[in-house]
């Protein structure tokens, strides 16, 4: 079938035909020989609606030759924005929750937010698409946010639109918007499981470089989040507070400074080893690395301090942490510019009483600072 919607003069040739032969004509008719017919008069396009409509399908379905033959013409009409075709192919009869391609069949909500405009996806809900069903035959269990592609900008229109998520890479979607405190406000009203605890899998295991086997939005969030949302988390979802202190380290391990902060300002409570997570250079590959990150670095040695004027530094069993931290700074220098090694060191130094800390004092290279 060529292109569809083509300009046809009415035809009424046929119509002196009995029914079953004008069916049998109209399936060797060419696309616009038989749009031609089907407008020449009512009676004509209710006989012949159902071959039309199957045509209309069959070339939605079908790849167009040449170099977008890896695409249906469907798929070419998302990705070129071709709205008349694409309301074309609906008022053929395409199945708004039905699966398109071959060899991982994903629903055509998931595909058109993939690929096509707000407009597009407005439209398929407004025909009964469902947007909360699993959007792809391989994940039962996921929503449409889950499977958005990494870069899309469609998740805040299918939040207002009833969307929810399944999995933390869903959430991931929220958290990459600049008004994430409003749209997860709005997903709680969509029906998330605030207290919800997700088990590991390979993208929460190599997105947060921890061997835990249970994660919550309250972690995701102390990565990749802010104060305000944790804030919200920690208010609508009570029960999470007992994973405060892991959401703490995480916030720490990714230079999270505000989060940290934060947490250990509403019930965090620091140990020296949390400290110690603080003071160690922190090397990150490139995917875990967020915006938020590098306005929040320099703001790390204000959280030691934090954690040290918890902790009893003067105590006995304190001291071979302090050396510990102090060793740590020291050899930072490959990694740390060495004003920051000073704020560090500074921000230790200076939650220890002056008696103590002119022993630590001895023990400091001052030359390489």
């Amino acid at each position: 079938m060529g292109n569809p919607i083509v300009k046809a003069q009415p035809n009424t040739i046929l119509h002196i035909l009995p029914v079953e032969i004008m069916l049998i004509c109209a399936k060797l008719l060419d696309s616009q020989s038989l749009l031609s017919f089907k407008l020449s008069c009512r009676l004509a396009n209710l006989r012949v609606s159902k071959e039309y409509h199957d045509r209309a399908l069959k070339h939605a379905m079908n790849k167009p030759k040449g170099r977008d033959n890896r695409l249906t013409n469907l798929e070419v009409t998302l990705r070129d924005g071709k709205w008349d075709m694409f309301k074309f192919h609906l008022d053929a009869g395409l199945d708004p929750n039905g699966f398109i391609g071959d060899m991982s069949p994903r629903r055509l909500l998931l595909t058109v937010a993939n690929r096509g405009s707000e407009k597009m996806v407005k439209l398929l809900l407004e025909r009964g698409a469902n947007i909360n069903i699993s959007p792809a035959t391989f994940h039962a269990v996921d929503q449409v946010l889950d499977r958005l592609d990494s870069a899309n900008r469609m998740a805040s229109f299918l939040i207002r639109n009833g969307a929810t998520f399944a999995t933390l890479r869903g959430f991931q979607h929220i958290l990459n918007a600049k008004n994430c405190v409003e749209l997860f406000e709005l997903v709680l009203k969509n029906g998330i499981d605030i207290n919800r605890v997700y088990l590991a899998n390979v993208w929460t295991t190599s997105t947060f470089q921890l061997d835990i086997k249970e994660f919550t939005v309250l972690h995701h969030a102390a990565a990749h989040g802010s104060p305000e949302l944790l804030d919200v988390i920690l208010s609508r979802g009570p029960n999470l507070r007992q994973y405060i202190d892991l959401a703490t380290k995480i916030a720490i391990d990714f230079n999270m400074s505000d989060n940290a902060s934060y947490l250990l300002r509403n019930g965090c409570e620091p140990t020296f080893d949390l400290l110690e997570c603080a003071v160690s250079p922190h090397i990150y590959p490139p995917k875990v690395v967020n915006w938020r990150r590098w306005k929040q670095v320099v703001d790390m040695p204000y959280v030691m301090q934090m954690m040290a004027t918890k902790l009893d530094l003067q105590a006995p069993d304190a001291a071979p942490y302090i050396d510990r931290y102090l060793d740590l700074v020291q050899w930072s220098g490959r990694f740390w510019t060495l004003s920051f090694r000073r704020r560090v060191l500074l921000a230790l130094l200076r939650s220890i009483r002056p008696p103590l800390r002119s022993l630590y004092v001895e023990s400091i290279n001052t030359q390489d600072f």
